[in-house]
């Protein structure tokens, strides 16, 4: 996925992200884009080079991610959902796997057809021929 780097730069300009990116000399190998607030933090976007991958930077990342947010009293930190190897790597920094929750709002009529949506495309297909005479 790629994001409008306006985007990016507004984000962390106006305080509601941070990044914390990890060099190797003069290369970035592993960043972070960390969406902010007083409450919890989010992040949103990670990536790292294969040369990052091999060293394991990402966990230069994470550790001074995760201390900022301690350090800024702030009480959860979600690093974003992932599965196989993701969710490996972060259980070894301490994350838990929490329930998730949905909720929507929506109209009686944008729920009607949602409905029926759901029980329409579980029917039969109705027989387009005709049925042979015998």
């Amino acid at each position: 996925m790629i994001y409008p780097e306006g985007l990016i730069r507004r984000l962390v300009g106006t305080g509601a992200a941070r990044v914390h990116a990890v060099r190797l000399g003069d290369r970035v190998v592993s960043s972070l884009l960390t969406l902010i607030s007083d409450s919890h933090w989010m992040c949103w976007l990670a990536g790292q080079t294969s040369e990052g991958r091999s060293i394991a930077a990402s966990y230069l990342a994470y550790d001074a991610l995760i201390r900022e947010a301690q350090d800024a009293g702030v009480p959860a930190v979600n690093l974003g959902a992932s599965v196989g190897r993701g969710a490996e790597f972060k259980r070894h920094l301490g994350a838990a796997d929490v329930d998730m929750f949905e909720w929507r709002r929506e109209s009686v009529r944008a729920r009607a057809t949602r409905l029926a949506a759901g029980v329409t495309s579980r029917l039969p297909r109705a027989r387009t021929t005709r049925p042979r005479a015998t």
